[in-house]
């Protein structure tokens, strides 16, 4: 009976998916006042993963839980030679190529979808966290508020060999926007105001 069950035990492990862990997004604005235009680089790093062979993501902004994503797009870059769309635009996204030195990079047309599959160098362990590919967005103008950058419910995220690595749990990323200066100081201003006219009034 106790063979019988080291033998499941086994089995079970061998048949369970080689995949379970975390993808994390962070996000690097290169300013944080409203109304100023920046840009920010949002990172994708992966963590207890036995197993990683490329990545897809959708990557979505949302302000106060709506959608805020039109301010952002895909900076193009002449330079790069690999992150191109359709009509052989490229764009200002690296990925991590030491560990997948040849890749597929990918980006759809209206440049939502982007990605990479490694080619050649196949598979990677990702136990420990492991940077795997940045896109930087550029933006004229942000809202105030907190921008909360997530990933689309439809990408296909990571990939292995044999598939669609499941059973990840993803971290989405945040950063808060700022009125600018000039800004706080006319609200700063006006406040006063009101204290000084309030005090005449008693």
């Amino acid at each position: 009976m106790k063979k019988l069950t080291l033998v499941l035990i086994v089995l079970a492990a061998v048949a369970a998916p080689a995949v379970a862990g975390t993808l994390t997004i962070k996000a690097v604005p290169s300013t944080l006042q409203a109304g100023v235009p920046g840009e920010v680089q949002v990172e994708y790093w992966v963590e207890g993963f036995p197993a990683v062979g490329g990545i897809e993501v959708i990557p979505t902004f949302k302000l106060n839980g709506a959608d805020a994503s039109s301010p952002f797009d895909v900076k193009e870059d002449p330079l790069s030679n690999v992150f191109r769309d359709g009509t052989g635009q490229t764009f200002a996204i690296t990925h991590n190529a030491a560990l997948w030195p040849n890749i597929i990079g990918f980006v759809s047309m209206d440049r939502a979808m982007l990605g990479f599959l490694g080619i050649l160098s196949g598979d990677q362990p990702c136990i420990e966290p492991t940077w795997m590919m940045t896109i930087t967005y550029e933006y004229s103008q942000l809202a105030v508020g907190t921008y909360i950058v997530d990933m689309g419910p439809t990408a296909t995220g990571l990939v292995y060999g044999n598939g669609q690595v499941a059973q990840k749990t993803i971290v989405p990323a945040s950063f808060t926007v700022v009125p600018e200066p000039a800004t706080l100081a006319l609200l700063g201003v006006g406040l006063a105001g009101i204290l000084i006219r309030r005090r005449k009034m008693l």
